[in-house]
């Protein structure tokens, strides 16, 4: 999971510098926000997972006794949230990439 999110977040940092710093053309441009747009909907379902694993360690052995209290949680509710999203958005930017292409 780790290498998950921190290769995601490469590929973010790499598709910021190409668009800031070097001259590209409109469908490379096009080509690198669809690329970041994908990373970095891939690295919040990557800090989704990294959560839930945390969740499930703290959890462990006692998940009966706290699973009201886990599932009506705020937190529970912000990561049905994040992966929601994350899921969403990945599928639109390979369906759209799919599409450019």
């Amino acid at each position: 999971m780790f290498a998950f999110v921190s290769g995601n977040f490469v590929v973010v940092s790499r598709q910021c510098f190409v668009l800031l710093k070097t001259k590209v053309n409109s469908v490379a441009k096009t080509n690198h926000i669809l690329i970041l747009n994908l990373a970095a909907a891939d690295f919040l379902t990557g800090v989704y997972l990294l959560t839930v694993a945390i969740h499930s360690v703290k959890f462990s052995g006692v998940y009966c006794q706290m699973d009201k209290e886990w599932r009506t949680g705020s937190t529970c509710a912000y990561l049905g949230f994040l992966n929601s999203v994350a899921t969403e958005t990945s599928v639109v930017m390979l369906v759209i990439m799919t599409s450019v292409r």
